[in-house]
C-alpha cells in the first residue's frame, strides 16, 4: 500500500529543486549577457574622429634650436631641409609650424636676422659693406643694399652715418659664433620691420 503523504512530499521537493535549478540557469545567462563585450560598429557607421597627434605650433625646444642654428649659420646658405632636420620634422610641416610660431616665413625671419647682424657690424666696426654683406650671408653688397632699403627704409650707408658709434673698431670682426655648442637639443630679437618677399626655393 502506497504512503500518499510521503509520495506527495517527494514530489514537492522535486518541483522545488527544479525551480531552484531553473532560477540559477536564468541568473547565469543574465550575468553572461552583461559581461559580453560591446558589438563592433558596422562598417557603414561613422566612427569618431581621432584627436590630432601633434600641435600646429613648434615646441619651445624646437624654436630655440632653430633660432640658434640660424644665428650660427647666417653667413652661409641656409636650407629648409637643414632647419627641418634641426626641428626633427618634415620640411612641409616645418614651414607651416614655423610660420604659426614666429608669425613669418623662414625666409623672412632669416632676412631679418641678417639685416640685424649687418646693423650691428656697421655700428661697431669700420669694415666695408662688401665684407659685412659676406659675413651676413648676402650675395653681394647690392643684395645687402636692396634688402636693407626694403626692410629699414633707407640705404645702409646713410643708416650707418647716423647710427655708427664714434669708437667703433677698425679691426675685422668674426662673421659668426665659433661653434654650435649652444644648439638646444630636444631634452633639454628683433625690432626689424616685417618684409613680404618669399623664398622661391629651398634655401634662404
Amino acid at each position: 500500500m502506497v504512503d500518499l503523504p510521503s509520495e506527495n512530499a517527494e514530489i514537492t521537493r522535486g518541483i522545488a529543486a527544479a525551480a531552484v535549478s531553473t532560477g540559477e540557469i536564468a541568473a547565469s545567462q543574465k550575468r553572461s549577457t552583461v559581461m559580453q563585450p560591446a558589438a563592433f560598429p558596422a562598417a557603414d557607421q561613422p566612427r569618431p574622429k581621432m584627436a590630432p597627434m601633434t600641435s600646429k605650433f613648434m615646441a619651445p625646444w624646437q624654436q630655440r634650436s632653430v633660432e640658434a642654428y640660424i644665428a650660427a649659420k647666417l653667413h652661409t646658405t641656409i636650407r629648409i631641409a637643414e632647419l627641418a632636420r634641426v626641428a626633427q620634422c618634415t620640411a612641409s610641416r616645418f614651414h607651416r609650424s614655423f610660420k604659426r610660431s614666429f608669425g613669418c616665413t623662414p625666409h623672412q625671419y632669416v632676412i631679418r636676422r641678417r639685416i640685424a647682424r649687418s646693423q650691428r657690424l656697421m655700428t661697431i666696426s669700420n669694415e666695408s659693406l662688401i665684407r659685412i654683406s659676406a659675413k651676413c650671408g648676402f650675395v653681394d653688397q647690392f643684395h645687402l643694399r636692396n634688402m636693407f632699403r626694403k626692410v629699414v627704409g633707407q640705404p645702409p650707408g646713410a643708416w650707418r652715418r647716423i647710427h655708427a658709434r664714434p669708437d667703433r673698431a677698425d679691426s675685422p670682426l668674426p662673421a659668426t659664433p665659433p661653434s654650435l655648442n649652444y644648439l638646444v637639443s630636444s631634452e633639454s630679437a628683433n625690432g626689424v620691420p616685417q618684409i613680404t618677399s618669399e623664398s622661391p626655393s629651398s634655401f634662404l
